[in-house]
C-alpha cells in the first residue's frame, strides 16, 4: 500500500515543496526577519568576522542536510495527503498546522526546555517549522 502511495506522488511538487521550505529558511533566519535575535540566543557573535567566516564554512553541509530533511518531510506529507479525501488548499494548510501542533511543536519545545534555551528561541525555530509545514502541505495538495 505504501508503495502505491509513493508511486503516485508528484515528485516535482515534492521538489517544489522542499525548495520552498529551504527558501523560507533563508528568509526566516535572515537579517530581514529573525537573524539578530536568533544569533544572540544561540550565542553567535555576528560582529566577529572570524566567527561569521567559520559559520559560513560549516553552512554548506547544514544547508544540504536541511534540504534533504525538507524533501523527506515533503514525501511524508504527500503520502499522508494521499490518504485524505479531496482536501482544498485551506484544509491542506490546516493539516500542515496540525502536523506542527501534534508532532513538531511538543518535541521541539521539550528540547528547548531541557537545553535551558530561551522560550523566544523556540518561538523563532518552531514558527519556521509551522509556516514551512503549512506551505509544504499547501503546495503538495495544490499540485497533486
Amino acid at each position: 500500500m505504501l508503495m502505491s502511495y509513493l508511486q503516485s506522488i508528484n515528485y516535482l511538487a515534492v521538489l517544489a515543496s522542499g525548495l520552498a521550505f529551504v527558501a523560507l529558511g533563508f528568509l526566516w533566519y535572515s537579517p530581514i526577519l529573525f537573524a539578530k535575535p536568533w544569533s544572540k540566543m544561540m550565542g553567535f557573535d555576528m560582529s566577529s568576522k572570524a566567527k561569521i567566516a567559520e559559520m559560513q564554512k560549516k553552512a554548506g553541509p547544514a544547508y544540504a542536510a536541511s534540504f534533504v530533511g525538507a524533501l523527506i518531510q515533503s514525501v511524508a506529507i504527500a503520502v499522508l495527503l494521499k490518504t485524505l479525501p479531496n482536501l482544498n488548499i485551506g484544509q491542506a494548510a490546516l493539516f500542515g498546522a496540525l502536523l506542527w501542533l501534534g508532532l513538531q511543536a511538543p518535541f521541539s519545545l521539550s528540547g528547548v526546555l531541557y537545553a535551558q534555551k530561551p522560550l523566544k528561541l523556540w518561538y523563532i525555530d518552531s514558527g519556521y517549522q509551522l509556516v514551512g509545514l503549512v506551505i509544504a502541505a499547501s503546495i503538495l495538495q495544490a499540485w497533486k
